[in-house]
């Protein structure tokens, strides 16, 4: 169905009283236009109808799903330049997914990565140092082994004057 005879039918249900019959119809156009801007690879589009769903529907779990998915292949796309020797390109994937709000230890250890293999070392420890504030118990192994992994390679085996 179209955008706009979905429209008239969710009216019409709602006129008629059958409140739970439009918002089937309702969660149903919101399915509908999502799927169609991911397949547009638009999936910036998709985020802005999830976060209006997420607006009526406070903590629907279909729609904060279909959110965290487009971040995690965000994510994913840019792990796959990382490894292909594209660190410039995965740099600007994980800034894209700290401006869609996304702000943890992980993400900044991998934004110090990618500026290292840049060579932009005074954002790379910037970054690094980020994530040493920001990491939690679990992720602070990680963060100490990429970090002990930075330092080896620019030859430093203190890390006091750097963090």
């Amino acid at each position: 169905m179209g955008s706009n005879q979905e429209g008239l039918v969710q009216r019409d249900v709602v006129r008629l009283g059958l409140l739970q019959e439009a918002e089937k119809q309702f969660l149903s156009s919101l399915k509908s236009h999502r799927l169609v801007y991911n397949r547009l690879g638009q999936p910036l589009v998709a985020n802005k109808y999830y976060e209006q769903g997420l607006m009526l529907y406070h903590d629907d779990v279909t729609l904060l799903t279909g959110l965290a998915r487009n971040k995690e292949a965000i994510a994913c796309i840019a792990t796959n330049c990382f490894y292909n020797d594209k660190p410039e390109i995965a740099l600007r994937y994980y800034r894209r997914i700290m401006q869609m709000g996304v702000n943890n230890a992980e993400l900044m250890m991998n934004i110090g990565l990618c500026c290292f293999a840049c060579q932009q070392f005074d954002f790379a420890l910037s970054s690094m140092q980020r994530a040493h504030s920001t990491a939690t118990e679990e992720t602070a192994g990680e963060i100490w082994y990429n970090t002990g992994h930075i330092m080896l390679a620019i030859r430093h085996t203190t890390s006091e004057s750097l963090l």
